[in-house]
């Protein structure tokens, strides 16, 4: 859904969307009924919160710029809302994968995955909070 490309030591990237699907994407999200999709271009899996730190700060270069802004302003209406949903998700994986570690006879597989799982979400919790957050975990090291 995205095409990315270096021109002049700079990353662009492109989306292309039909208004209806930006609008329903991205109200899903504000929503809280999108939580993280693995997708397999992304390491770890795609950030919902990422998505709509690209549009909170991208621009649109073609098409309806008037509709662009207002997509940008109910996301910056309902973002310290969704941050509070965001948290609340993430802390409840971190609970529940906190008490799935406990079990006795758990192989090491899956504690190790379980402690992965549980890094990356305080990572999001952390870094929705950042000014300008990351759009995924490519910076994840940088960050640490």
């Amino acid at each position: 859904d995205v095409v990315r490309f270096g021109f002049e030591n700079v990353e662009l990237s492109f989306a292309v969307y039909t208004k209806k699907h930006l609008l329903d994407k991205v109200n899903e999200i504000l929503s809280g009924r999108r939580y993280g999709e693995i997708r397999s271009w992304t390491r770890g899996y795609w950030l919902p919160e990422g998505f709509l730190v690209d549009i909170k700060f991208g621009e649109c270069i073609l098409g309806d710029s008037d509709f662009f802004m207002y997509i940008k302003d109910e996301i910056e209406n309902d973002w310290d809302s969704f941050k509070l949903k965001l948290i609340a998700q993430l802390d409840e994986e971190i609970i529940m994968k906190n008490e799935m570690m406990q079990k006795e006879n758990m192989a090491k597989f899956w504690v190790q995955r379980l402690k992965s799982d549980i890094i990356l979400a305080n990572y999001r919790k952390v870094n929705i909070n950042k000014t300008i957050p990351s759009t995924g975990f490519s910076k994840f090291i940088e960050d640490i």
